[in-house]
């Protein structure tokens, strides 16, 4: 049976999870239920390390990109061989330089990129303030139960990352019962 205070809960989660959602967080799982660890309300992630490459390596191969009039055939004066010969062992060294810088570029790129966060959030919801901010009720026990909590969904989900981080979400409907406040607290824990 759910009560009036566990209806809010799930409200203020909904209000969360839209709020994320236009941040630009995909939502990976909710109401994660560790063994002996309670809950974990949200699993999100931020921008996925895939994307931002693709878009600066396609930036960085556009400024590294090669005029076919510079590098190509490079016209040839007079009848020699040797001289041909030489012309064209300078255009294929040139060629292969420009290709390894390329690619040299696009690995450190994708090395530099930044990662993909997850982000492990609780959510606190209040209908009222006669018993304080739902900032106050995120309490250092609760952190420590979280982080237990969020060892055991790593293990569960296989996930190896050091790239995580845990969030407050306060969901205020103190002034306002349709239209609640939402703050956003990242790293909070």
């Amino acid at each position: 049976m759910i009560n009036s205070k566990q209806k809010l809960g799930k409200l203020g989660e909904e209000f969360a999870v839209k709020f994320l959602k236009k941040n630009g967080y995909k939502i990976l799982d909710r109401n994660f239920k560790a063994s002996r660890f309670g809950e974990i309300d949200i699993v999100a992630i931020t921008r996925t390390n895939a994307d931002w490459t693709r878009t600066y390596a396609d930036k960085k191969q556009a400024r590294t990109h090669v005029d076919p009039a510079v590098a190509g055939r490079i016209p040839l004066r007079g009848t020699d061989k040797n001289q041909a010969m030489i012309w064209e062992q300078i255009h294929n060294f040139i060629r292969n330089l420009l290709n390894f810088i390329r690619n040299l570029l696009k690995f450190v790129i994708r090395r530099k990129s930044p990662e993909a966060t997850i982000v492990f959030v609780e959510v606190k919801t209040k209908s009222g303030d006669e018993f304080g901010l739902p900032e106050e009720e995120f309490t250092i026990f609760k952190k420590e139960k979280m982080r237990r909590a969020i060892q055991d969904w790593f293990w569960t989900k296989k996930v190896e990352t050091n790239n995580w981080r845990i969030d407050l979400i306060a969901v205020d409907f103190s002034q306002n019962e349709k239209e609640p406040e939402i703050r956003h607290y990242p790293g909070y824990a």
